[in-house]
């Protein structure tokens, strides 16, 4: 498996310089610096220019760009139910009660010949009582998942980055692209892919950050 995905990364690099991009050998996976913002704002850090961008659906992307270098942060989150717990719940059960009202009504029966009569009427009431009972309820557990990222790609020109120094050409692209939200591709060392989503207001921070370079032009 480790060899496949490795071809296929080096198959990757391969097709890049083809097409006159230089790119670095296949490096150890691309660590995010402790970095955290704010987001999308250059700021000095250490006496380098730096931006960082946060994008956390469906997966945590954290991402510092520098002068000098890329970093990138992966995570995704997630729960499972794991078992159930025992729990008490209670509820209201109604309940009907009768009540025996014995009346006598001597206005409608009267008294014959000693005799008595009577008549018996019958109330209801509903009532209700708690009870307890015993219920089950899920449980679940928070996952995480750390995915270490060894390459970025960058449009459909495949512009590589795999780890040291940014080169000129990456830098010049960078610098040039429109203030308008870009999508990028990260290979993980597990030979997965994700699309990365940054925001229009680091793109814009790119400028600032990579303009020392030549521009390159822009292929149609």
């Amino acid at each position: 498996m480790r060899q496949k995905i490795a071809a296929t990364i080096l198959a990757t690099v391969g097709l890049v310089t083809q097409v006159g991009v230089a790119s670095a050998q296949v490096s150890t996976p691309l660590q995010n610096s402790d970095f955290k913002g704010p987001w999308s704002v250059v700021t000095n850090t250490q006496g380098k220019l730096c931006v960082a961008d946060r994008h956390d659906h469906p997966i945590d992307f954290n991402s510092t760009w520098c002068s000098d270098f890329i970093g990138v942060e992966a995570v995704r989150h997630w729960q499972e139910q794991t078992g159930t717990r025992p729990v008490t719940k209670f509820k209201q059960v109604p309940r009907t009660v009768y009540i025996h009202d014995e009346h006598r009504d001597e206005n409608h029966h009267g008294s014959h010949h000693g005799s008595h009569h009577g008549s018996h009427h019958h109330q209801t009431h509903r009532v209700y009582n708690t009870i307890s009972y015993t219920d089950y309820e899920p449980v679940y557990t928070s996952f995480s998942k750390r995915y270490n990222i060894q390459e970025i790609q960058f449009g459909d020109r495949k512009y590589v980055y795999t780890g040291g120094e940014v080169s000129p050409e990456l830098k010049a692209f960078l610098s040039s692209r429109p203030e308008e939200n870009i999508w990028v591709q990260l290979i993980t060392t597990e030979g997965e892919t994700w699309n990365y989503e940054i925001g229009k207001n680091t793109v814009k921070a790119w400028k600032q950050i990579y303009s020392n370079s030549k521009v390159l032009p822009e292929v149609h």
